[in-house]
């Protein structure tokens, strides 16, 4: 009964690890539509440049559609800013853990002699290539007997999925204070490209 009821228990969490992984793809999805709209209103605003520039004749509503068009292309690349940052954000808590279940950097032995070079993008060297064989081969024997001894250990394997499932919760919650962020950045934004707008024309 015990048994079955441990089963159960870590069917639960597994569950779970997968429910949160799922939630948090989906504010990526939606995080990385900004980074969409702001493409648009770039390319709106390059556009619109031209067209006011030489359609519009009337003096305010060139002074508006430039005013517009700047104002665009400015919060489009405030918002492309921002995506890049978070994106590039470093995790403190991806940088804590040591869960070797859940990521490769603490599941390799030596996980730096697999590291890339900026040179190999032009040309990988057959001793790089070389090196990378000897590595995957000298490395497999005491990765799989990690694994196995950590693995038969119900106790660690259990301890390595709460440690996912907490890096998780903190994950998702720096995700959902990256697509606030996003979202106020993008509304602020629009109430001073209107702000700009009207004041072009007042001005023009």
């Amino acid at each position: 009964m015990e048994r079955e009821k441990e089963i159960g228990r870590r069917e639960e969490l597994g569950r779970m690890i997968d429910h949160i992984a799922n939630r948090i793809h989906y504010a990526e999805s939606r995080r990385s539509a900004f980074s969409v709209v702001a493409g648009v209103l770039i390319a709106a605003g390059v556009a619109l440049l031209p067209y006011i520039g030489s359609i519009v004749l009337d003096p305010a509503f060139k002074s508006a559609g430039i005013a517009a068009a700047i104002a665009m292309i400015i919060l489009g690349c405030v918002l492309l800013l921002i995506y890049a940052k978070q994106t590039n954000f470093k995790y403190p808590c991806t940088q804590a853990t040591t869960t070797w279940k859940w990521f490769y950097r603490d599941a390799l032995p030596r996980s730096h002699e697999f590291d890339v070079h900026w040179a190999e993008y032009v040309g990988q060297s057959k001793k790089r290539f070389d090196e990378g064989m000897k590595a995957y081969s000298t490395q497999w024997k005491t990765f799989r007997d990690k694994q196995n001894e950590w693995i038969k250990d119900d106790d660690q394997n259990l301890e390595q999925d709460l440690q996912q499932l907490y890096v998780l919760h903190v994950n998702e919650k720096y995700k959902n204070d990256f697509l606030r962020h996003l979202r106020s950045a993008l509304w602020w934004g629009i109430i001073v490209v209107v702000i700009v707008t009207v004041s072009g024309y007042v001005v023009g």
